[in-house]
């Protein structure tokens, strides 16, 4: 390229970004990139051209060719930077068993010091279909499904729209406690983890019910957090923080001015030391703001609760929770402060998302096994009085305003991209979707779901 040419396409850049408010931003995308492009190779195990050059450098699309990615696979590491803005360069490692992360002003010893002692991996009989085992579909055809009209579902919903990608990775279909369809993009398979992105909040919702089985913590419980102690903030409560009624400040903004959730998840401070540092707005309980920040917050609660160490937590959401469901998929990433990151960093298979809604659809109970009570559940999912689309981290359907067309008692985990998980209980359905779909505009989750519900016959 040209001098001249080369030039007037940094000029052209760095007037479009200015106009966006993105200047700012780079190094909050680099750091984004570093650290989705290590979950996307070693956690989720991608083709590396498609994680690179499909599913995450198009964050930001007009400069997605300025940047450059490399990767250690020995190491597990991968290092970005920018050809045109400086101050983008990130670093981003994996850690089993708790995934990626980028260091700040930590060492890679110290961030691999933190990596909790993994559990012996639950093994799932391979002769038994899902739920309970490891096998999938059953052997014989459920009565009444319109498979073919299935599949014809799942190739539309593969199939790439002129101009555009829409990158569909995981489709799953389950009917009457039994998974009916899936499909997988090429590189990756059934047992894939799946990073959930906002679906990871609902975790929250289950270790919390946990927790208060347990008599170790109760929703109407304070956070406790010594930060807070001296200020308002300390009357903030467990529920008030799952329902987004905190009434601290923030804005769920990736970038721009007031871009709180990207410099949350990728600014240069531990996203929990900066949620807790953010200031009350309004009194709890009086509106609606939806906040990575608030959960967050309940993360370190729950984990300072527990002792503090990333083996409690691990403990907790992988023995207490993951493995009494037979979700044996599951990671959670957790930030350079070692607390786990719920906001955004879960991951599980396909199938292990379908488990996980699956329990609030058995009303908490497990193979015979009462894993959450049937109070926290009808709990759970009683609707905000701000925001009657959104319950206690879990989305609801009321009035069918979340997901038009959809039965009202529709319940669903809901992340970005258009990853979805949705359980409609009068259907006895769950439907799975999880993609890298940057334009939204190219993903229906309300008409994807009802013609699957059309090939589902209806519930005697």
């Amino acid at each position: 390229m040209g001098q001249i040419k080369r030039l007037a396409v940094v000029a052209g850049l760095i007037i479009g970004l200015t106009g966006c408010e993105f200047v700012d931003d780079m190094p909050l995308v680099g750091r984004y990139i570093a650290k989705n492009v290590c979950a996307g190779l070693f956690v989720e195990g991608f083709d590396e051209q498609l994680v690179v050059e499909d599913y995450i450098t198009p964050f930001v699309p007009f400069i997605q060719s300025t940047w450059q990615v490399d990767i250690d696979h020995n190491l597990q590491t991968v290092e970005v930077s920018n050809s045109i803005f400086k101050g983008t360069e990130a670093r981003a490692l994996h850690r089993p068993p708790i995934g990626c992360v980028s260091p700040l002003d930590q060492s890679d010893a110290d961030l691999l010091a933190q990596a909790p002692s993994a559990a012996p991996p639950k093994q799932l009989d391979p002769s038994l279909p899902w739920p309970f085992g490891s096998g999938g579909k059953p052997a014989l055809d459920v009565y009444g499904v319109d498979y073919d009209a299935i599949e014809t579902a799942f190739d539309e919903e593969f199939a790439e729209p002129p101009g555009g990608r829409k990158n569909t990775v995981a489709l799953l279909v389950v009917y009457d406690n039994y998974l009916i369809a899936e499909r997988y993009q090429d590189s990756i398979d059934a047992f894939a983890p799946l990073k959930g992105y906002s679906m990871s909040k609902s975790l929250i919702n289950g270790v919390m019910g946990v927790l208060q089985q347990q008599d170790i913590m109760d929703i109407s419980d304070t956070t406790g957090l010594a930060e807070w102690q001296n200020d308002s903030r300390a009357n903030i409560t467990i529920e008030q923080l799952m329902r987004m009624e905190s009434g601290l400040q923030y804005t769920e903004r990736a970038m721009g001015n007031d871009n709180d959730q990207g410099r949350l998840l990728y600014g240069d401070q531990a996203p929990t030391d900066y949620a807790i540092a953010r200031a009350a707005e309004r009194d709890p309980s009086t509106g609606f703001n939806y906040s990575s920040g608030d959960n967050v917050i309940l993360a370190r609660a729950i984990q300072n609760k527990l002792g503090g160490s990333p083996q409690a937590a691990y403990d907790l959401y992988k023995t207490e929770f993951f493995d009494r469901i037979d979700a044996v998929t599951a990671l959670v990433e957790h930030d350079v402060n070692g607390t786990f990151l719920s906001a955004e960093s879960v991951f599980l298979s396909a199938r292990d998302w379908a488990r996980f809604i699956q329990l609030y659809m058995n009303n908490g109970e497990w193979n015979g096994e009462q894993i959450l009570t049937e109070e926290w559940v009808s709990q759970s999912l009683i609707p905000s009085k701000f925001d009657e689309r959104y319950a206690a981290n879990i989305w609801v359907n009321t009035n069918q305003e979340a997901f038009p067309g959809l039965p009202e008692d529709t319940i669903a985990f809901y992340g970005a991209m258009e990853r979805f998980v949705l359980a409609i209980p009068s259907r006895k359905a769950i439907v799975v979707r999880m993609g890298y779909s940057h334009n939204r505009e190219s993903v229906n989750i309300s008409e994807f779901a009802a013609k699957i519900l059309e090939a589902l016959p209806l519930p005697q």
